[in-house]
């Protein structure tokens, strides 16, 4: 197929990749131009706009960080929207809120494009290895022509509705993430206090009821006391706003996500937002008084 891909970032240059390694014509555009080289280097061919990675694709991607992004990406003069041609397909794997994703839907209803919310759960490493969860909703026509292409870049995928549900539950995951984060943290801290042995202690806890896929992916890491970042502290905190915001929005009562929501919050302002998202940890550590390990 020929398709357009709009980001290049820490996700979008894997994803898009594997799409030029199964054979498919992928044009990617970025506003970081090394990012843009990085995916001419992999086989994809560079675009020095959005209308230019736009022209004549069958399909377009974007994987782009927010709200803001989204709107001036896909609606914005230049943007998807307006540079696809009628009947192609639009198909946006960022993380945003359900108000911003119902304003694209308009945009692109009015102007004949069929539109795939479809955000992705999973580390980088997942994205290189094609094995990520792809959570998509929107037309099932679009979706059935798309599927072969999530096969190249997901292990799972769940087709959740026609509207918004995908965006949605890709909130609520990150909510969950995220509140058995600043868990782990604050319970590793009473183990040190207690007495533990660190990684004696992450092996426990590993080998336990609690040892879900998030914590054996994060065992090694947090054993080396490694916080290099695989998903930033600034993109949990934008994730946990959007989550309490839309629940707000639907009167559901987050004590527990606002409270997590703080603790990103608290961090991105503390100058800690390039760290990886567990270094939760370190926030923790410090207010209890603990040095390294």
């Amino acid at each position: 197929m020929k398709i357009g891909w709009i980001g290049l970032g820490q996700m979008g240059l894997p994803m898009s990749s594997n799409l030029v390694a199964a054979g498919h014509e992928v044009t990617g555009y970025d506003l970081d131009r090394d990012a843009v080289a990085r995916f001419a280097a992999a086989g994809g061919r560079a675009a020095a706009s959005i209308a230019e990675a736009c022209a004549g694709a069958e399909v377009v991607f974007s994987s782009i960080p927010d709200d803001l992004a989204l709107r001036w990406v896909a609606l914005a003069a230049g943007g998807v929207i307006p540079s696809s041609a009628k009947g192609a397909i639009y198909v946006d794997m960022s993380t945003v809120s359900p108000d911003v994703s119902r304003e694209v839907a308009i945009g692109a209803r009015n102007r004949g494009i069929a539109y795939l919310r479809a955000p992705v759960s999973g580390s980088v490493g997942l994205a290189k290895a094609g094995t990520l969860t792809a959570l998509v909703s929107g037309p099932e026509e679009a979706w059935a022509t798309c599927a072969p292409l999530f096969d190249r870049l997901a292990a799972k995928t769940f087709h959740l509705g026609t509207g918004e549900q995908a965006r949605y539950l890709k909130l609520v995951i990150n909510n969950i993430i995220h509140a058995t984060t600043v868990a782990i943290a604050e319970s590793l801290a009473l183990g040190r206090k207690g007495g533990l042995d660190w990684e004696q202690m992450l092996d426990a806890i590993a080998a336990s009821a609690i040892g879900s896929p998030l914590l054996q992916y994060k065992k090694a890491p947090l054993k080396a006391r490694d916080f290099s970042p695989a998903s930033f502290v600034t993109t949990s905190a934008k994730d946990q706003r959007l989550f309490v915001e839309a629940a707000g929005d639907a009167g559901v009562p987050v004590d527990i996500a606002d409270t997590v929501a703080d603790v990103f919050r608290q961090m991105v302002e503390a100058g800690d937002g390039r760290l990886d998202f567990f270094a939760t940890v370190l926030r923790t550590e410090k207010a209890a008084g603990l040095g390294e390990v």
